[in-house]
């Protein structure tokens, strides 16, 4: 009743521009049923034509890659500005000389895997001879009482192969101390070097001489070789006699004692000692030679003397 009411007014309005203006403002107050619509309903209605109603979120896509031929998931849709943002790391190619890694599941630290060496590298080890040069003298001395215990009768066999001792070691050695003594000398200092100032400077490497002296012989000696322990005396002797001579007489104690304790292992050696006419010969003049530096050595002249005396 009241949308016909509404019409007839309608249609007595006789500018047609007005009167089509007012239909629609009429249409537009009723709902699609013919009733008329609250103001609250009209604001809704306005605004769902105004601003469209946004879609749910949609589901995650899954975009290839590619690359790799593996779908990347990206949350939203990637930005087209030209800031930097984050882009999922690429998968590395795997390289055949690289070791594979793994991660503890404990510690969720990286393991690398142990790299198992090839069958040529652990059957290649180094000549025995590069093993013995690496090992000190006691080693090699434990070592070969060790191999003699479980292999006795070896023993004869490596007793044959035993060369002499060379004694140029034991010189040199005697010659780097003897440098030692001279260089413990106080530079600075004006007067004699020969007093009992200097005298105390260089007593501790004066005593290191004489104990080295000593036990080098004493090796030679105990071993039985007393053609080595004979070149050794004599070639130590010119290297003591080098050693300084105090202005204190008491002082030259120490060089005394190396020539005593020399001339007792010389007289050991001789003693025991079966060389031939020619090696006597040999040794007396080299104790000849040696008697005018320090007469010392004399009584070890005179058991060469003796020596060649019974052949």
């Amino acid at each position: 009743m009241a949308a016909a009411s509404g019409r007839q007014a309608l249609s007595d309005i006789s500018n047609p521009q007005i009167q089509e203006t007012q239909r629609r403002l009429y249409e537009d107050l009723l709902d699609p049923t013919g009733s008329p619509m609250t103001p609250n309903s009209l604001n809704r209605q306005r605004r769902s034509k105004i601003t469209p109603c946004k879609p749910r979120d949609e589901p995650v896509a899954c975009v290839p890659n590619a690359e790799t031929d593996q779908g990347v998931l990206y949350e939203t849709p990637p930005c087209s500005s030209q800031r930097k943002r984050l882009v999922p790391s690429q998968k590395k190619p795997f390289i055949a000389d690289e070791t594979p890694c793994r991660c503890s599941a404990t510690t969720g630290l990286t393991i690398k895997k142990k790299r198992i060496p090839s069958t040529e590298e652990m059957t290649e080890r180094p000549q025995l001879q590069t093993i013995l040069a690496a090992l000190s003298r006691d080693q090699l001395v434990s070592l070969i009482g060790s191999f003699l215990e479980r292999h006795p009768e070896r023993e004869g066999e490596l007793r044959s192969l035993i060369p002499t001792p060379d004694v140029t070691p034991l010189i040199e050695n005697l010659e780097s101390l003897k440098k030692t003594i001279y260089k413990s000398f106080p530079s600075s200092r004006s007067g004699s070097h020969r007093d009992s100032f200097c005298y105390r400077r260089v007593i501790s490497h004066l005593q290191a001489f004489r104990i080295t002296c000593q036990e080098q012989g004493k090796i030679l000696l105990q071993s039985q070789f007393h053609e080595a322990m004979l070149d050794y005396s004599l070639l130590a002797c010119s290297t003591v006699a080098a050693l300084p001579d105090w202005d204190n007489v008491a002082h030259n104690a120490v060089k005394q004692r190396c020539f005593r304790t020399l001339t007792m292992q010389c007289m050991s050696a001789l003693s025991k000692s079966t060389f031939e006419r020619e090696g006597y010969t040999r040794l007396r003049k080299r104790f000849e030679s040696v008697c005018t530096i320090n007469s010392e050595l004399q009584p070890c002249l005179l058991e060469v003397e003796r020596k060649l005396s019974q052949l």
